[in-house]
């Protein structure tokens, strides 16, 4: 496909929205460049989505159809000029917009005036941690002196519709955060085995019996396995290392296996939590094999 010609831009002052979202910058992005994400959010407040098509290259259209609660439509188009996805904390997304028919042509704005035929959109995304910073960057394109006078005049309007749009998009990121998180919690539950188990003992001797290296000896382990134990240090950021040795059975001799527990979390009334994984685990807890969360109660 062509590139499109880059329309020439007015140096009057731009419209501009700079806002920090509550959403890491690869969810953002897919929300910008998703025909079913765009679909939810990108429309003023009150009107809704009724389709479109996406062509998500240098060239191609975003060329979509919006319907207000009393029935009137309009249509939009995007031109796609820059599309440059998440790379070094950074996004963006250059295009050309103007208003359209069911037939992807340009026409004019609905409204009265002397709006331009186009104008040029600059997003750009850049990550914050687990937010994403968005600045949008509108300006006018190819104007007429009338229609640069009409799209000044129209910041007021814009910001006002702009920021419908940008609480549609928060809601929308909430919402796929949201499903993201009950999503991976599932998956964790579904992976998770509990077991529950009342001992006629105090807490303070429970917690006694996991919090030395001669106490854990005593117990730890499949019936009839022993254990050595390299190094023991009770603390958080601390490191069991310990091999566990199986009976012989069958005239044949017992099997070693090592074992490294990182302790992450210890208090003496809820309990501890740990990872656990043999010798190649690191020392922070790389390549664990599994974590236990063991309360107290």
């Amino acid at each position: 496909m062509t590139t499109p010609r880059r329309p020439a831009v007015s140096t009057d002052t731009p419209f501009i929205i700079d806002r920090v979202i509550d959403a890491p910058l690869d969810l953002v992005w897919r929300a910008f460049t998703d025909i079913n994400q765009l679909g939810q959010w990108m429309a003023p407040a009150g009107m809704k989505s009724i389709g479109g098509s996406l062509d998500l290259t240098v060239g191609g259209l975003y060329h979509y159809g919006l319907q207000a609660p009393n029935g009137f439509e309009m249509w939009g188009k995007w031109t796609f000029l820059e599309i440059a996805g998440p790379a070094n904390g950074q996004a963006r997304l250059t295009v050309i917009v103007s208003f359209s028919d069911k037939d992807k042509g340009v026409t004019r704005a609905p409204m009265p005036g002397d709006w331009p035929l186009q104008t040029l959109s600059t997003t750009t995304l850049t990550a914050r941690g687990n937010q994403t910073n968005l600045q949008l960057k509108w300006q006018a394109c190819d104007a007429t002196q009338a229609e640069q006078l009409a799209f000044n005049a129209g910041h007021a309007s814009m910001a006002q519709g702009w920021g419908g749009t940008m609480a549609q998009l928060d809601a929308f990121l909430a919402q796929e955060l949201a499903n993201a998180a009950h999503g991976a919690q599932a998956a964790l539950d579904a992976r998770s085995i509990t077991v529950q188990h009342v001992y006629a003992f105090s807490k303070a001797q429970v917690f006694a019996a996991f919090s030395s290296a001669e106490s854990l000896a005593q117990w730890w382990g499949p019936e009839g396995f022993t254990i050595t134990t390299q190094c023991f240090d009770f603390r958080v950021g601390g490191i069991w290392e310990f091999v566990m040795h199986s009976p012989a059975t069958g005239g044949q001799p017992g099997v070693d296996f090592s074992n490294k527990i990182l302790f992450k979390a210890i208090d003496p009334d809820t309990g501890f939590t740990h990872a656990h994984g043999d010798h190649t685990m690191t020392d922070d807890g790389h390549g664990a094999m599994f974590s236990a969360n063991i309360r107290l109660s």
